[in-house]
């Protein structure tokens, strides 16, 4: 009897042994799998908090070591042409010319003119910019079979952004546009006499520029510049209607009718005082455009003369 227990329980002993190994095999997949989703969660909880444990030693490292722009090499790299746009000029019309030059080497173009007015002078307004290290400059022509004669120019200068007024005789037959160093935009628009602002009892500011003098009765115009190379020209306003009697010196031969008011070559205020017998335009014509003047219309004799 001993012995049957004995073989028995050998039997069963033996049978547990055999089937251990059979659900460690079953269960490791289960397990593997198991192990595999909770590293998956603990790497994406790690991913999207950034307050679990070492977050940013877990970023790639060339990331970590990227450093940061200081703000003065943000500065320095602004472009060469971060420079305020083009002035816009009052309106377009079918006088109205443009361009753009660009090159370190020097560049010049013509261009033919048409008039506003026929037979009369105009008044051109002029817009440029001049990026840092160009040069631009804009000056009125006449071109005859013989000879090709330039007046004064209208604009220029170094690194320019700026509108002005000037006076083109009628003379004038082409616009010279030349420059160099760097980029340099411009527009130039043609104005008739009567489409320029009138000048008014007192007005100061800067730059080149033109006003008009529309009363018949004579006045005097009181001017203070400030500018190392200036003139303040008074031209009549006899433009295409026949004679007037505005002297006309032989050296102004080419302007309508004009009397040449003062010039002066100071950067400190300077006063002197024009005579304006009949309606026509007052010239105003400084070296620089932050150059100031002041502008003063007063009754003829109501001041004494040294003012």
């Amino acid at each position: 009897m001993l012995v049957v227990i004995a073989f028995l329980l050998g039997c069963l002993l033996t049978a547990l042994i055999l089937r251990r190994p059979v659900d460690l095999a079953a269960k490791a997949p289960k397990a593997a799998a198991r192990a595999a989703e909770r590293s998956a969660a603990d790497a994406a909880s790690t991913a999207v908090d950034p307050r679990a444990g070492d977050v940013w030693r877990s970023r790639p490292p060339a990331l970590a070591r990227t450093p940061r722009f200081k703000r003065s090499a943000v500065v320095g790299a602004v472009p060469q042409d971060a420079v305020p746009p083009l002035p816009e000029l009052s309106r377009r019309g079918p006088f109205t010319y443009r361009g753009m030059q660009d090159g370190v080497k020097e560049t010049e173009e013509v261009f033919a003119i048409g008039w506003p007015e026929p037979g009369t002078a105009a008044v051109a307004e002029v817009a440029v910019r001049a990026t840092r290290q160009a040069f631009l400059s804009i000056s009125p022509l006449t071109r005859t079979a013989n000879r090709v004669r330039t007046h004064d120019r209208l604009t220029g200068g170094w690194a320019v952004v700026h509108k002005s007024l000037g006076l083109v005789t009628r003379d004038v037959t082409h616009l010279r546009v030349n420059g160099r160093g760097g980029r340099r935009e411009w527009a130039v628009r043609l104005l008739s006499p009567a489409e320029v602002e009138s000048l008014p009892p007192t007005r100061s500011g800067q730059g080149s520029t033109v006003f008009a003098v529309r009363d018949e009765t004579p006045v005097e115009l009181v001017a203070e510049v400030a500018s190392n190379d200036w003139s303040v020209t008074f031209a009549c306003g006899c433009w295409s209607v026949g004679p007037c009697d505005c002297p006309v010196p032989a050296v102004w031969s080419g302007y309508p009718n004009r009397t040449i008011a003062a010039t002066g070559t100071t950067t400190e205020r300077t006063t002197s005082v024009l005579a304006v017998p009949r309606p026509g335009l007052i010239v105003v014509r400084v070296a620089a455009e932050t150059d100031t003047w002041q502008l003063r219309l007063r009754a003829v004799g109501s001041e004494p003369a040294d003012n």
